[in-house]
């Protein structure tokens, strides 16, 4: 029976040193700058938990080299979701965010969820509306999108994209407006 008990003793031990290891070593949020393709349907906000809204972005790095990704805008109840000011194709958005690889989906579970159709058959649906009639993309259904987290305290401004070589400043405030 001691034994046991011991072995239970030193497992909890264990997994609470690795826990506590994991999150010692949480990335640190980096500074990523991105425009938003498309806003995965959302599901009705809970005032107990987490509640979480999935973009489709472009992320744009330093080299204005462009990739696929999934971001997860994480609020509490009390908070405001992503504000549908910033939802526009035009508009160049800069977060403090954390890589998640926990979250990342391939292009096809991301933008599309089965359903029963009305003849008991099942359909696959686009969950995705687009900001733009030119932001849909090409990708294959396999791609994998790294997922990126972020909340409303991490929002560092947004600004419109050169319009005729002329930049127009949107917003600078540290956290976004509903």
């Amino acid at each position: 029976m001691y034994k046991l008990i011991a072995a239970i003793f030193l497992i909890l031990c264990a997994t609470n040193g690795a826990i506590a290891v994991n999150i010692k070593h949480q990335h640190k949020p980096e500074k990523i700058t991105f425009r938003i393709l498309a806003v995965e349907d959302p599901i009705p906000p809970s005032s107990f938990s987490l509640n979480r809204d999935s973009l489709l972005v472009v992320l744009i790095d330093r080299q204005k080299t462009q990739r696929l990704a999934r971001l997860a805008f994480i609020y509490m109840g009390y908070e405001y979701p992503f504000p549908v000011d910033l939802l526009d194709y035009e508009l160049l958005h800069t977060f403090a965010a954390v890589r998640d690889r926990s979250c990342d989906e391939t292009w096809q579970s991301f933008s599309t969820k089965a359903q029963i159709g009305s003849a008991g058959t099942l359909v696959m649906s686009n969950v995705l509306t687009y900001t733009a009639p030119d932001a849909m993309p090409d990708v294959s259904a396999e791609e994998v999108l790294p997922c990126y987290v972020v909340r409303g305290q991490g929002y560092k401004g947004s600004h419109r994209l050169a319009l005729s070589g002329v930049e127009m400043s949107v917003a600078t405030a540290k956290e976004p407006s509903r």
